[in-house]
């Protein structure tokens, strides 16, 4: 099974444009599922300020599986929730980093 999904989600700036869209499967592990987790984790790092937006959209679009190992060595990494949910919810409905296609172009290289 796959899915299409985001190299930059969308709860950290992403956006849906062909650039930002790819093919993703849920197998072989890790999938879209374990990603959905990091995705997740990175927004709530961002919101508790723990990380800049800048970071995390470059964390998920170089190589999520890098901050999949970081997470699972914190025993709450994919429990914790920030205390800032005003600063979640500029995130998701404001982009602050807008994600364009050489970004993304240079991203994809690297990965």
């Amino acid at each position: 099974m796959q899915r299409v999904d985001h190299l930059i989600p969308l709860e950290l700036g992403g956006d849906n444009v062909i650039a930002n869209l790819w093919p993703e499967p849920a197998e072989p592990l890790p999938g879209f599922h374990e990603k959905d987790r990091v995705e997740n984790y990175l927004h709530r790092q961002v919101c508790a300020g723990a990380m800049r937006l800048v970071d995390a959209q470059r964390q998920i679009a170089t190589d999520w599986l890098v901050v999949k190992k970081r997470m699972d060595r914190e025993p709450n990494a994919s429990t914790t929730w920030s205390t800032n949910p005003e600063g979640c919810l500029r995130i998701g409905f404001e982009p602050q980093l807008p994600v364009t296609m050489r970004v993304l172009s240079k991203w994809r290289v690297t990965q």
